[in-house]
């Protein structure tokens, strides 16, 4: 064999060993390429699966404080109501006639167990006061300052001081009754 027959041996075997590596290269390079396209695609699906369960947190945090921000303003609503049930109540108790205001003082001066004291009136109430003590046969004593209220008077002696204004009637009123007014009001809820 000449020199030219071995070199174009060895050419021809060294293009099918070329084409050999290179069939073999392709093949790695497909399946490194199917496995990066499979990697990006878990890496894409997992980005996604992040982002949707984001959304649906930001989703429910929204909700959740629209709820709050809804109940919230219905709290406040129905507060309103319950204030107005109560300015109701105590306008009524300034709208009492002489004879029943000065009922009521003689049975809250009747509640008062002890058999000495001094009353401090509302402004402007002073005789009527006066008459109901009268009227309870108490002899509590009417001092000449008054207090500013609209009805009721304040009793007082050394063991012991009891608000009967209207204000603080109204206010432990609403304290004792505060849950029945509101079953009655909102019942239907």
């Amino acid at each position: 064999m000449s020199l030219a027959e071995i070199n174009k041996a060895i050419l021809a075997e060294a293009i099918e060993e070329s084409k050999a590596i290179k069939a073999e290269g392709d093949k790695k390079l497909e399946l490194l390429k199917a496995d990066q396209a499979k990697k990006l695609k878990a890496r894409q699906d997992e980005i996604i699966a992040g982002a949707q369960r984001k959304a649906a947190q930001k989703i429910q945090q929204m909700q959740f404080k629209l709820q709050s921000q809804s109940q919230a303003e219905i709290l406040k609503h129905k507060n309103g109501i319950i204030d107005e049930a109560y300015k109701l109540a105590a306008k009524k108790l300034t709208e009492l006639s002489e004879t029943e205001y000065l009922d009521l003082m003689v049975k809250l001066l009747k509640e008062i167990e002890t058999t000495d004291g001094e009353v401090i009136s509302s402004e402007g109430k002073e005789k009527l006061l006066k008459k109901a003590l009268q009227k309870a046969d108490k002899n509590f004593r009417l001092i000449e300052k008054t207090v500013k209220d609209q009805g009721g008077f304040i009793y007082r002696s050394p063991k012991m001081e009891i608000d009967n204004t209207f204000s603080r009637l109204i206010s432990d009123s609403r304290n004792q009754t505060i849950l029945k007014v509101t079953k009655i009001l909102f019942k239907a809820e």
